[in-house]
C-alpha cells in the first residue's frame, strides 16, 4: 500500500484522466505515483489471497504449442481460455470456488508494439488481452496472466526486464499499468533470464509499481524456485512482504514420481515453509494434475488432499472439456476445498513417520478440528495396505483427547476414537482425515 501524498497525487491524476481511455489513465496514475518519494512507500498490502486462490491454468496440460493452424482446440489462443471458462461456469467448477482462469507462457507478441508496450499475439487473441478478460469477467471469473522479471519469458517472448537498483523507471510504471489496463486480476512472473541474485530487489520493485497503479492484482512470484535452496530470512521475510504468493521448487510435470518429488521437498523445508505461510503470503508447489494422465485415482487424491493440507493455492492444468466424473469429483470435494480455505492459512506439517514410507501430517483448522492426512507413499514390494496411525497428542490435542473422525473423500464418518487411531491405507494413497475433538 501506498502512503503519504500518494491519495492527493491520485486524486489530482484521475481528474486529469477523466475524458482519457483506461490504458492512459492507469500509465499516468503509476508515473505520478514513482514520483512520489519513496518513504511513502510500505509493504505490499494489497488484502488479496487472505486464502489460497483456486482456479485453472493452461502450462502443465498446454504448455506453449501456437500452431492454431494445425491444433486448433490446443493452441494457447483467446478460444482455448474461453472454452475452459465456459465449462468452469457451466460444470459447478467456480460454484465449487475456482474462479481464476490464468493464461500462462505464450501470449505474447515476439515483439513489443511501436510505442514500447506489451501486447498479445493478435491473430490468436484478437483485440487482446483485455477482450479476454472481459469475457472472462461477463461469467463472473476472473483474469489471471503470466510475464517473465527478466528480459525475456521462459519461451522467448518480451519479458518485464526489471531492473535492479532505481534502472528504467519509466518502462517498469508503463509496464504495469499496461498490465492493469488489460483488467487482469492476477499476475504470475516467472524468473527466467535474469540472475537470481538481484531478485531481492527486482520483484519488490514489481510489486510496488503494480500496488500503484490501483488495480488489485494478486501477484505471484518465483524467486524461490531459482534460488536452488539457497533461500535466506532476508528473502522470506521480502516474499512475504511483497508478494502474495510464490512458487518454491522446480515445475510439475504429468507423473507421481514429480508428484512425490514435490511432497518430499515441502516436508524436508516444512520447518521453513510453515513459518511463512499466512493469510495473503503462501507457498506454492505448482498445479494439479488431476484430469491428465499420469496419475492415478489414488494418486489424484494423495496430490489433492496433501495440497489441501499445504494451504497451497489450487490452479488445476487439465482440459475441462474432457474429464472422468470420479475425477471432477475429487476436484470439486467440499469437504478437501474448506480445509484448504480454512481462514487460519496454516501449513500442514508432518508430525509422525517417514515421507518416503508412511507418515502423518496434520493441519489445525480454524474452529478447533485438525485435517489430519494419513499418507502411503510406498509403491513397491509388497503391495499391500499398510497400517498407519495417529494419537491425539500428534494431532496437537491434550493426550488421550475423545474425537470423532470424518473420512473425506470417503464422505462419510469413521466413528468416535480415545485418545488414538489407526487405519491401513494402501500404497500410493492417502486417508485425509477431519477430526472433532470431543
Amino acid at each position: 500500500s501506498t502512503l503519504c501524498t500518494w491519495g492527493f497525487f491520485k486524486a489530482s491524476a484521475s481528474t486529469l484522466t477523466s475524458q482519457l481511455g483506461i490504458m492512459a489513465k492507469h500509465v499516468i496514475l503509476a508515473l505520478v505515483a514513482l514520483a512520489v518519494t519513496g518513504a511513502c512507500v510500505s509493504a505490499l498490502d494489497n488484502g488479496l489471497q487472505r486464502v489460497p486462490t483456486m482456479g485453472w491454468m493452461s502450462w502443465e496440460r498446454f504448455g506453449c504449442e501456437i500452431d492454431c493452424k494445425n491444433n486448433p482446440d490446443n493452441c494457447i489462443s483467446a478460444a482455448l481460455y474461453k472454452a475452459q471458462a465456459d465449462r468452469m461456469v457451466e460444470d459447478g467448477w467456480l460454484e465449487a470456488g475456482y474462479e481464476y482462469v490464468n493464461v500462462d507462457d505464450c501470449w505474447l507478441a515476439k515483439n513489443r508494439n511501436a510505442t514500447g508496450d506489451l501486447q498479445a499475439d493478435e491473430e490468436r487473441f484478437p483485440g487482446g488481452i483485455r477482450a479476454l478478460c472481459d469475457y472472462l469477467h461477463a461469467k463472473g471469473l476472473k483474469c489471471g496472466l503470466y510475464e517473465d522479471i527478466g528480459t525475456k519469458t521462459c519461451a522467448g517472448y518480451p519479458g518485464l526486464d526489471v531492473q535492479p537498483g532505481s534502472g528504467k523507471p519509466e518502462q517498469l510504471a508503463r509496464d504495469a499499468a499496461v498490465m492493469a489496463s488489460f483488467g487482469i486480476d492476477y499476475l504470475k512472473v516467472d524468473g527466467c533470464n535474469q540472475s537470481p541474485s538481484v531478485m531481492n530487489e527486482t520483484y519488490p520493485r514489481l510489486s510496488k509499481a503494480l500496488n500503484q497503479t490501483g488495480r488489485p492484482i494478486v501477484l505471484s512470484c518465483s524467486w524461490p524456485a531459482y534460488m536452488s535452496n539457497r533461500m535466506t530470512d532476508e528473502t522470506y521475510k521480502l516474499l512475504v512482504q511483497y508478494c502474495n504468493g510464490w512458487r518454491n521448487w522446480d515445475d510439475i510435470n504429468d507423473s507421481w514420481a514429480s508428484v512425490s518429488s514435490i511432497i518430499g521437498w515441502w516436508t524436508k523445508w516444512q520447518k521453513n515453509l510453515t513459518a511463512v505461510a499466512q493469510p495473503g503470503a503462501l507457498n506454492d508447489p505448482d498445479q494439479l494434475l488431476g484430469g491428465n494422465t499420469g496419475l492415478s485415482i489414488s494418486e489424484t487424491e494423495v496430490q489433492f488432499g496433501m495440497w489441501a493440507l499445504f494451504a497451497a493455492p489450487l490452479f488445476m492444468s487439465n482440459d475441462l472439456r474432457a474429464i472422468a466424473p470420479e475425477i471432477r469429483a475429487i476436484l470439486q470435494n467440499r469437504e478437501a476445498i474448506a480445509i484448504n480455505q480454512d481462514p487460519l492459512v496454516v501449513q500442514a506439517s508432518m508430525v509422525r513417520g517417514d515421507v518416503s514410507q508412511q507418515s502423518v501430517f496434520v493441519k489445525p483448522l480454524k474452529n478447533g478440528d485438525r485435517a489430519v492426512g494419513l499418507l502411503n507413499m510406498h509403491a513397491g514390494v509388497p503391495g499391500f495396505p499398510v497400517a498407519i496411525e495417529f494419537s491425539a497428542k500428534d494431532a496437537g490435542l491434550p493426550d488421550g483427547t475423545v474425537f470423532s473422525a470424518h473420512d473425506v473423500f470417503g464422505r462419510r464418518g469413521l466413528g468416535t476414537f480415545h485418545g488414538s487411531f489407526s487405519h491401513k491405507v494402501p500404497c500410493s494413497s492417502m486417508l485425509l482425515l477431519r477430526i472433532t475433538p470431543h
